[in-house]
């Protein structure tokens, strides 16, 4: 059984030979790059992190269905990253010969840096909430396996305590109807109420101030057709003055 190559003997033996061979320490690996290979690899990576925050910042999408090197659009991302490059031939070859295992233009490493990106997001709006600024503010998509409200609740309750804030100091709350939202016994609000007296519930507080902007765009539009209308009258009206002041001059 010992004698095949793949016997777990054979395996076991040759990760030990591994072990030993100093000349494969990943430690000889990491002191082979020179600082110039290091400035490059900072350089290609602040230029990714640009183009992923350029992408991120009006959420567009990232990638395409043909991302090939004859694509005509390769997508946001890589187009983004091609338009910087054309600027820089320094820059465009610095990517055109990096490694594979360097190149940061793959889905996983997108992914990462919007992580990064939105755990540092997050530490600002804790900030904001050490501070004591009350701001609304998005803070995350949280997944659920159900929609009842003790799962609702800790979920919100693990989501606060990971991120180090006191839910006990919630101050308010805003649900739609749904019984499990609002039930006056074992809705969501009714179980946060309970731990957190002052945190006082509005129904459906998104919806209603989704109506109120309504209004107010529809007030807006309104007052420009009002002041277009009046501005419309003037002009007519000095237009025909003009008119009449040039016919009288003629005269």
């Amino acid at each position: 059984m010992g004698i095949e190559c793949t016997s777990f003997h054979n395996v076991a033996q040759k990760s030990y030979d591994d072990l030993l061979n100093e000349t494969q320490d990943i430690r000889n690996t990491i002191e082979k790059f020179t600082d110039e290979d290091r400035k490059k690899n900072r350089l290609r990576l602040k230029t990714i992190i640009y183009a992923v925050r350029w992408c991120a910042f009006p959420a567009i999408a990232f990638r395409d269905h043909n991302e090939r090197p004859d694509s005509i659009n390769k997508g946001n991302f890589l187009e983004m990253l091609e338009a910087i490059c054309s600027f820089n031939n320094e820059l465009k070859e610095l990517f055109c010969t990096a490694p594979k295992h360097a190149s940061y233009t793959s889905p996983t490493i997108q992914k990462e840096i919007l992580n990064l990106i939105s755990n540092r997001v997050r530490r600002t709006i804790c900030d904001e909430i050490d501070d004591g600024v009350i701001v609304e503010r998005f803070f995350r998509l949280v997944h659920v396996p159900d929609t009842t409200s003790q799962t609702l609740k800790n979920r919100i309750y693990f989501l606060l305590i990971h991120n180090n804030l006191d839910f006990k100091s919630i101050c308010g709350q805003g649900y739609d109807g749904a019984s499990n939202m609002r039930g006056h016994f074992k809705g969501l609000q009714a179980l946060t109420s309970k731990d957190c007296p002052s945190a006082y519930y509005v129904h459906y507080f998104a919806h209603r101030l989704q109506l109120a902007l309504m209004a107010t765009s529809q007030g807006v539009i309104a007052l420009q057709k009002f002041f277009f209308t009046k501005l419309s009258f003037v002009i007519n009206v000095v237009d025909a003055s003009s008119k009449c002041s040039d016919q009288l001059r003629d005269a």
